[in-house]
């Protein structure tokens, strides 16, 4: 996969999830460092401190699919928590990797 260059808030990417080491679409959230980048799964509504070198340019035919979860309904966000005990919410620090 190509590198993506200059990030920014609101770019779609493809980011590797850090739990399963596979790679799905994501937004941008925040630039927190110049190695680390805070992401959202658009298709799974987890948010992620990533670093750079796991974020890359997203194919042009999948820009054009749309978000399959929405940032305001997190009612599967509940669900997954559920699904894998003792997951816990918690906010991770700029250059701490980790998702909620």
């Amino acid at each position: 996969m190509m590198r993506v260059g200059p990030l920014a808030s609101g770019m779609i990417v493809v980011a590797e999830f850090p739990q399963d080491k596979k790679k799905y679409r994501a937004k941008v959230v925040e630039v927190l460092t110049p190695k680390s980048i805070r992401v959202y799964f658009i298709d799974y509504g987890n948010e992620c401190n990533v670093p750079w070198t796991n974020v890359f340019k997203l194919p042009d035919t999948f820009l054009q699919e749309p978000e399959m979860v929405s940032p305001k309904d997190t009612s599967h966000r509940l669900a997954l928590h559920h699904t894998h005990a003792g997951m816990k919410r918690q906010k991770f620090p700029p250059g701490k990797m980790g998702c909620i």
